[in-house]
C-alpha cells in the first residue's frame, strides 16, 4: 500500500510523576534522514531513539522531538561550595582591614560570587525512563503511520485514475498505428500520380515498408504496457513503493518519448502530449511517497 511521506505522530508515557512526549513530524526527503531534539540530560538515548524511529521508517526527513515534564525540581539541587565561600570571607574581611572600610559583610555579598551556590543535577535512572521513552515513540510512530497511510489511500486514488487514462491513450495509439502507415501509403500513391506518373506497386510496397519499419512502435507499446502493468502492481503492494515507483516512472516516459518521436502522426503526436501531461502529474505525487 502507498503511503505518504508526509504526517504527524505524538505519543506520551508517564511515570513517577514524570510525562514523556515524542512528536514525530515528516517530510518528504529523498532518502531516511532523521533528525533528534532531546533534553540535555538525555544525549545518551539518541543512538537508541533513532534506531528505533528508523527501523520504521524507510524514506522522508523526520524529526523527532523529546520533551519531558515535571522534572526540574527532581532533577536538580543546590550545591554550596564552602571552602570558596570561607576563602572569599576572609578576602573581604582583609580588604575591610587593610582599607578601613566601613560596614557589614553579608550573606548576599558572599552568595553573589559565581560557584558559590550550584546547581547540581541529580542522577539519571535512564534505563528505567527509556522504557517509557521508547513506550511513547512506539505510539507517536503508529499515530504517524495512521496518517501516512490515510494519505496514501488518497494518493493511490488519484495515481490509478491516472494510469487508466494513460492505458486509454495508449490502447488508441496502438489502435491508430497500422492507420498512419495505410494513410502513408494512400498519400504517396496520390503524390506520384499528381506528378502525372502511375506509382511501381514494387517501389511503393518497398517504400511504405521502409516507412512502417521506421515507425514500428509496437515494441514500444510492449514495454510501456508492462511498466504500467508492474506500476500497479508495486502501488498496492505492502512494502514501500516510492524508489520503485519513481524509476518506473522514468521508464515509462523514455518510452513514450519514443513513440512520440517514431508516430510519425499528427494524432498519436497529440495523445503524447496527453499522456506526458498526466506522467508528470503522476511524477509530483511519487515525489511524496515512502
Amino acid at each position: 500500500m502507498i503511503k505518504s511521506m508526509t504526517g504527524y505522530g505524538k505519543g506520551e508515557a508517564e511515570c513517577e510523576g514524570l510525562r514523556f512526549t515524542v512528536e514525530l513530524r515528516s517530510v518528504n526527503h529523498r532518502y531516511c534522514d532523521v533528525s533528534i531534539r532531546l533534553p540535555r540530560r538525555y544525549t545518551a538515548l539518541e543512538g537508541d531513539i533513532k534506531k528505533c524511529v528508523s527501523g520504521s521508517i524507510s524514506r522522508g526527513k523526520l524529526d523527532v522531538t523529546l520533551t519531558i515534564e515535571g522534572t526540574e525540581g527532581a532533577a536538580l539541587g543546590l550545591e554550596l561550595n564552602i571552602p570558596l565561600a570561607d576563602s572569599y570571607y576572609s578576602a573581604l574581611c582583609t580588604l575591610k582591614y587593610r582599607l578601613g572600610l566601613a560596614g557589614e559583610i553579608t550573606v548576599r555579598d558572599i552568595s553573589s560570587v559565581p560557584d558559590i551556590i550550584t546547581m547540581k543535577e541529580e542522577p539519571l535512572d535512564i534505563k528505567r525512563d527509556w522504557s517509557f521513552i521508547e513506550a511513547a515513540i512506539k505510539k507517536g510512530l503508529t499515530a504517524l503511520d495512521d496518517m501516512k497511510r490515510a494519505e496514501g489511500v488518497a494518493l493511490t486514488g488519484d495515481i490509478l485514475g491516472r494510469l487508466e487514462q494513460i492505458d486509454r491513450a495508449i490502447d488508441d495509439v496502438e489502435e491508430r498505428a497500422p492507420v498512419v502507415v495505410a494513410s502513408y501509403k494512400n498519400r504517396l500513391a496520390d503524390r506520384i500520380r499528381g506528378m502525372g506518373y502511375e506509382p511501381d506497386q514494387g517501389r511503393l510496397v518497398q517504400e511504405v515498408a521502409c516507412f512502417a519499419d521506421r515507425c514500428d512502435i509496437s515494441e514500444e507499446i510492449v514495454r510501456l504496457k508492462s511498466h504500467l502493468g508492474q506500476f500497479k502492481a508495486i502501488a498496492v503492494s505492502p512494502e514501500p513503493s516510492g524508489r520503485k515507483l519513481d524509476f518506473l516512472l522514468q521508464e515509462i516516459n523514455r518510452e513514450v518519448n519514443t513513440i512520440g518521436s517514431k508516430g510519425n502522426d499528427a494524432v498519436i503526436s497529440q495523445k503524447v502530449v496527453d499522456v506526458k501531461a498526466k506522467i508528470e502529474k503522476i511524477r509530483e505525487q511519487v515525489q511524496n511517497i515512502e
